[in-house]
């Protein structure tokens, strides 16, 4: 309960949730198919702006075309 009497709850980022997975299964956090791995299990429950907002981190941080993954198909 807050100060104000009503509930409060703590909201997880998109990304924070990922990377605290990754720490709990062991995954490196940087790899393709960690982060397929993720949404994959973790789809039905996101919403379209944690979709998004975890897919411009996955670009900031390059893990698109980090070494060893596989290519994509372009469009």
């Amino acid at each position: 309960m807050s100060a104000a009497g009503g509930v409060c709850a703590e909201v997880e980022s998109p990304i924070g949730a990922y990377l605290r997975w990754c720490g709990h299964v062991g995954a490196d956090a940087y790899d393709l198919d960690a982060l397929q791995e993720w949404d994959y299990l973790h789809a039905v429950e996101m919403t379209v702006a944690e979709r998004r907002t975890l897919t411009v981190w996955a670009q900031a941080v390059d893990i698109f075309n980090a070494p060893d993954t596989a290519p994509r198909p372009q469009r």
